[in-house]
Parts: structure tokens; sequence; C-alpha cells
């Protein structure tokens, strides 16, 4: 069976593996997440451990993810790169930003209107980051970065207040099942020409 043969198959099976791998990568973002409180030390160094702390957590994603895309697009591995690297930029940006002003929490766990900015911040950063990967393996990836900055938007509102796992794991099935519905839709279409 081709890839394109595959493609043209995906479909309710691929889309609960998505909403699977998505929340297991939030996951370990939960646990990458519970260490940012303790940075200390100014933006710069918000920013470095913002970037490796975002670099683990899209790691953590992009892996999880590319073990559901590896039948479907070509070099699965680089969807782990954009991953890490969208996520290390955003965590980096973020944190200085948190160490900056002197509150870390109020940047991440605020109201709900904070953390879906915060979401629509890490969804565009990841989004961009990913769109680099798909554009050349999908028609129309522009919809990709929109269902990204959705996706962790709502994700991350609807998962507040929930307890920081059953919250993270809410915004991970949140987020897997809005890009997941997206990027099943874009499997479906025609390979972009060469």
């Amino acid at each position: 069976m081709t890839k394109d043969t595959e493609r043209a198959q995906v479909g309710w099976g691929f889309w609960g593996w998505w909403v699977l791998a998505s929340s297991v990568g939030f996951a370990v973002v939960f646990f990458v997440g519970r260490f940012m409180g303790y940075v200390g030390g100014g933006a710069v160094l918000g920013a470095v451990f913002g970037a490796v702390a975002g670099a683990v957590a899209g790691a953590s994603i992009g892996i999880a993810q590319s073990l559901v895309l590896w039948r479907q697009v070509s070099r699965p591995g680089r969807w782990v790169l954009s991953s890490t690297v969208g996520l290390a930029v955003t965590f980096a940006v973020l944190l200085a930003v948190g160490e900056a002003v002197g509150n870390i929490g109020a940047v991440f766990v605020g109201g709900n209107g904070a953390r879906a900015s915060v979401g629509a911040v890490a969804g565009a950063s990841i989004g961009i980051a990913q769109w680099l990967f798909l554009r050349r393996q999908v028609s129309r990836p522009g919809w990709w970065v929109l269902s990204s900055i959705v996706g962790l938007a709502v994700g991350f509102a609807v998962g507040r207040g929930k307890g920081l796992a059953v919250g993270e794991a809410v915004g991970g099935v949140v987020y897997g099942a809005i890009t997941g519905g997206v990027l099943v839709w874009l499997l479906r279409q025609p390979r972009p020409e060469a």
C-alpha cells in the first residue's frame, strides 16, 4: 500500500490516535511546567530555561505525534524537530517576559483569557514551525497554523481550574481533537505539486 493510498484512508482511527498522542505529549508538558516556577534570576536566565524546557516539551509532543504521522508523511523526524523548535521559542519568550515583569505565574496560570492568549501565542509559534514541515506534505498547509492557534488557545482555557494534571490532560485532548480534525482533512487532500 502506498502512502497516497494510506492517506486516502485516514479517518477516525487516525484522529483517535492523534488525540491520544497529543494528550501524552501534553502530560510531559505538565511535568516540565511544574519546574518553571523555580526559575528566578531575570529575563535572560528565564529565556534560557524556557528554551530548554520548551525543547523538552516540544520534543515530547513531536515524538508522540510523529508516531501517528509516520505512515502518512515523508521524513516524520522533521515533525519532531519543528515541534521542538516551536515550543522552545515559545517558552523562551514567555519565561523571559514572566521574569521581566516579575510574575511567571501570571503569564502561565492567569485567568481563562490570559491562558487562552498564552495558548494562542504558543499555537502560532509551534503551528508556524510545523507549517514549515507540512507545506511540502499537504495542500493548504496554512489551515494547520490556524488550527494550532485555536487548538492551543481553547485547550489552555478549558484546561484551567481542573487541577494541573487533569487540566493538562483536558488541554491535550482539546488541542488534539481540533488539530486532528484539520489534519485528517489536510491528509485527504491531493499532495502538493513538487
